[in-house]
């Protein structure tokens, strides 16, 4: 989280110097309810003296009103289909969720559609599925 802190502090300062307005607090989504209860909780245990340093940056953020930690359900974590290695049905549901367009449909000749409405034959592979579902799949 303290990276992600200092990610967010960097990009404000830039869209600030731009002259872009920065909506205060950023809305930051965690999957780790521990990490939420850690940074929300200024007691600080024996086991945890290893992550102070961390916590203090992430605290600090948190209690400046910079910040609105939330937490996320693992199932409906868009950057999981980046990073872990997912059952087809759980990575189409996670592609879906990220509004991407096709490139094939040009804007001259009619405009943007949504992905998943020009695919007409079944996906060769994980990365063109796409999948439209209402509900993440279950995993567990």
């Amino acid at each position: 989280m303290a990276a992600t802190m200092c990610e967010l502090r960097w990009l404000s300062f830039i869209l600030v110097d731009l002259g872009i307005p920065v909506s205060l607090p950023v809305s930051m989504f965690c999957d780790n309810q521990v990490a939420l209860h850690i940074m929300a909780n200024p007691v600080f245990h024996e086991c945890m003296k290893h992550i102070e340093l961390d916590c203090h940056i992430a605290r600090n953020a948190y209690k400046e009103g910079f910040i609105a930690p939330s937490h996320i359900r693992s199932s409906v974590q868009v950057v999981d289909m980046l990073t872990k290695n997912l059952p087809l049905k759980s990575f189409a549901f996670l592609l879906s969720k990220l509004g991407l367009v096709s490139m094939a449909s040009s804007p001259t000749c009619g405009g943007a559609v949504e992905f998943d409405e020009c695919l007409d034959q079944q996906p060769a592979n994980a990365a063109e599925a796409i999948v439209v579902a209402d509900d993440p799949p279950d995993v567990g």
